[in-house]
């Protein structure tokens, strides 16, 4: 008998944390459309689109190829890496936890991987989950592994409003000046 109430009360736990998980997504990922810049437009370094609470800059672009030095003590790996610096502004009225919802396509089509480390080499600082109050901006970057050799202009970085990158919320960027 101890084992099956061991068992329900597993059950019921996990079906309780599935629950909040499917709340907490669902509910964060609503967009107010009326709230956010062109999506069918293409932006360049330098522009800034509306993004609901908050307000997104595509300052610079960076990039290292293999060999390339880290520092001093390490190396590149991989065939090219790519940092893109981004300001996030909070425009909510309300203190705000920016949600960066951001992949790179290369020229192939490819979804390229965000690095989970970093090195100093990049200079700035890493774009990582940050609080904000009303107004208060972050910049920094966020890195990425290319499979392959691209020019800047071949690359297109998609800011989104959600993590399922629909049409209607996610925005293009071309990583160069118009």
């Amino acid at each position: 008998m101890k084992k099956q109430n061991g068992g329900t009360l597993i059950a019921i736990i996990f079906c309780s944390i599935v629950f909040i998980v499917a709340y907490y997504i669902i509910d964060t990922s609503k967009v107010d459309y009326e709230k956010i810049s062109d999506v069918s437009s293409t932006y360049y370094i330098g522009d800034t689109v509306e993004l609901g609470d908050f307000s997104v800059k595509l300052e610079e672009c960076k990039t290292k190829k293999k060999g390339d030095s880290l520092g001093g003590y390490a190396a590149v790996d991989d065939e090219q890496w790519i940092a893109i610096y981004l300001t996030y502004t909070n425009k909510s009225g309300d203190e705000k936890s920016i949600s960066k919802n951001i992949r790179l396509i290369n020229g192939n089509g490819e979804e390229l991987k965000e690095l989970t480390f970093f090195y100093s080499a990049w200079g700035g600082v890493h774009l990582d989950k940050a609080t904000l109050i009303n107004g208060g901006s972050k910049t920094g970057f966020v890195h990425f592994r290319n499979t392959r050799i691209d020019n800047l202009e071949n690359l297109t970085l998609q800011v989104s409003c959600n993590s399922y990158f629909d049409e209607e919320s996610t925005f293009n960027f071309k990583l160069v000046n118009k």
